[in-house]
């Protein structure tokens, strides 16, 4: 054996299992001591930690210590009898998350303890998060339900550990089924506003996307203008390894020419809140009749939710514009490089390369030849 390398241990606990790992130490009256403390606390009421040592959650030698020691009633954590407030009170003010988030599973645990008229107790969580659920479900608010079920299993994750009974109990509440329907994209003409609006090289990217329905992966990858048709080669991995496939391998329409983006994916995000926190102002001085001060413009920001501009918003501009064309739906679909959706696709599916120019030709009615000069 070579000098600093620590024996092996591989023991059978009943009512753990197998704990196969090197032990830390270098001498056999050493490690035999260890797997003697192993085999004990189970028959002493610690299994919890004997299984933390089994999973890697808790060192052997830190465990040893504290079992020679005789103090290993400090390892067991918060009980399920100990009042929920300062428990959470205590996590909340240390927990290493933003701020936002933190003032969200500050309501979370605010609601959760108004649910029942005495003290809250660590063992109640579960209870509480089901009668929090029925009430968010009967409002329709599945959201907060959700966001109060991650905050507490957060919570226990931190305090007793994720396989606990009581975190397990948690878990077995079901979270509450989400419609996202995320922001939908832009008429055509505020579009072209939000194009003019970013002007230089921001506009022109933000352009580009809005012609062709490209992601930002899309658009800063691989692509190609050709006579009558952007060809995107597509960077979605629907297959990996040495047989890899992309979707949304693609053609879509010329409406006119896109150009390569010459900033940053981050410049490009970066430029787009700039211009959304620009909008907010906007409307919040229309609507104050003054200046907004920092703080009013801060707490606004989130509240005035339709100004905000996202990249992803021109791939479904791109979509509303074609749609408002008249372009048939499964050419929509192709030119989004969407796969066969129901079984309609399957019969509907067809070569598009003959209708490219017509599609064009559509989209350019939409908005008249003197609104597809790119930004300069």
């Amino acid at each position: 054996m070579s000098r600093g390398a620590s024996l092996p241990i591989d023991v059978i606990i009943p009512g753990v299992g197998r704990i196969k790992k090197q032990s830390g130490v270098q001498t056999k009256p050493e490690r035999d001591d260890l797997c003697a403390m192993l085999r004990l606390l189970p028959k002493q009421g610690h299994v919890g930690l004997v299984q933390d040592v089994q999973l890697g959650r808790r060192g052997l030698l830190e465990l040893f210590a504290h079992f020679t020691a005789g103090t290993l009633e400090t390892l067991k954590g918060p009980t399920d009898e100990q009042p929920l407030d300062a428990l959470a009170d205590e996590w909340l003010d240390g927990a290493l998350c933003a701020d936002g988030t933190r003032e969200n599973r500050r309501d979370a645990f605010r609601v959760l303890r108004s649910l029942t008229p005495r003290k809250a107790q660590l063992r109640d969580l579960p209870d509480l998060l089901r009668l929090y659920r029925e009430r968010c479900e009967a409002e329709r608010h599945p959201r907060v339900f959700n966001v109060a079920r991650t905050a507490v299993q957060a919570f226990l994750r931190d305090k007793i550990g994720k396989r606990k009974p009581l975190a397990l109990a948690v878990a077995d509440v079901p979270p509450l089924r989400e419609r996202k329907q995320g922001r939908a994209g832009f008429p055509l003409l505020e579009a072209v506003a939000i194009r003019d609006g970013l002007g230089g090289h921001a506009g022109r990217t933000w352009w580009a996307m809005c012609l062709t329905g490209m992601g930002p992966g899309e658009l800063w990858g691989a692509w190609t203008v050709e006579q009558d048709r952007v060809h995107i080669d597509g960077t979605k991995v629907v297959r990996a390894g040495q047989d890899a496939a992309f979707g949304r391998v693609r053609d879509v329409p010329l409406v006119d020419t896109p150009v390569r983006p010459e900033l940053t994916r981050d410049g490009f995000t970066s430029a787009l809140r700039r211009y959304s926190e620009r909008r907010v102002r906007d409307e919040l001085q229309e609507q104050l009749g003054r200046k907004p001060t920092a703080e009013e413009l801060h707490s606004a920001l989130g509240s005035f939710t339709g100004c905000k501009v996202t990249p992803y918003q021109a791939r479904k501009t791109f979509a509303r514009w074609m749609e408002d064309a008249g372009i048939p739906r499964t050419r929509r679909e192709i030119y989004r490089g969407h796969g066969k959706r129901d079984i309609g696709d399957v019969y509907e599916r067809y070569e598009v390369s003959a209708y490219l120019r017509e599609d064009a030709e559509r989209m350019r009615a939409q908005m008249g030849p003197q609104k597809l000069a790119i930004a300069r």
